[in-house]
């Protein structure tokens, strides 16, 4: 999975306005990052934007809101703006992933719908072989060779339709009955005003 892969970063431009506050989702930039070759940062940081990483390889260690995370292969992890964060790789076994910079009004519900919050950072799913292939693919053919924006937005959906369905799964009962009340709260305030809206379909 390495040789597919080099240290490489892409802003994507000329796509986005950033007074349109509609916005579902913009994909600012993407990365991939092998801290086998580049040196980690190991300060307490904060962004104004948000991030989704997917762990192609190795471990690392995430502080975030007072808390400490393993996090390995496989694995997901999304920070929110303006929070205090650190994270970096295992000395031994130093962490490679791909990175979304994300910027729009409605990543606080697609968080909640991914099964994301404050309290579950970190998503740990199995099977994630298919979605890592696609990461990989959209990697090489469209940030690489620089091919267009709505592909790579296309993938990026394709990891949120992937976390929807396995995210409630990999969390323990307590986050789990969090999420839930998290997304309904949302899904009802996203349809308060729909005359063909009841409890049947919540």
């Amino acid at each position: 999975m390495n040789s597919l892969l080099k240290n490489t970063f892409r802003f994507f431009i000329n796509t986005h306005n950033e007074n349109d506050d509609d916005d579902d989702v913009f994909i600012e930039a993407i990365s991939f990052n092998d801290f086998n070759v580049i040196t980690p940062c190991k300060t307490i940081r904060r962004q104004n934007f948000y991030t989704l990483h997917f762990v192609v390889d190795g471990e690392g260690t995430l502080f975030f809101e007072e808390k400490k995370y393993h996090i390995g292969k496989g694995s997901f992890f999304f920070l929110p703006p303006n929070k205090d964060i650190l994270y970096y790789p295992k000395s031994n076994n130093p962490w490679q992933y791909i990175w979304f910079e994300l910027h729009g009004s409605k990543l606080p519900n697609l968080a909640a719908l991914m099964g994301f919050s404050l309290q579950t950072p970190v998503i740990k799913c199995k099977d994630t072989q298919k979605i890592a292939d696609s990461l990989i693919n959209m990697f090489n053919n469209v940030v690489i060779k620089h091919q267009n924006y709505y592909q790579a937005l296309s993938v990026f959906y394709e990891v949120v339709g992937f976390l929807c369905g396995a995210s409630i799964f990999s969390v323990n009962k307590e986050e789990v009955n969090r999420t839930i009340v998290s997304r309904a709260k949302r899904i009802i305030k996203l349809n308060y005003n729909n005359p063909n809206f009841n409890i049947q379909t919540l």
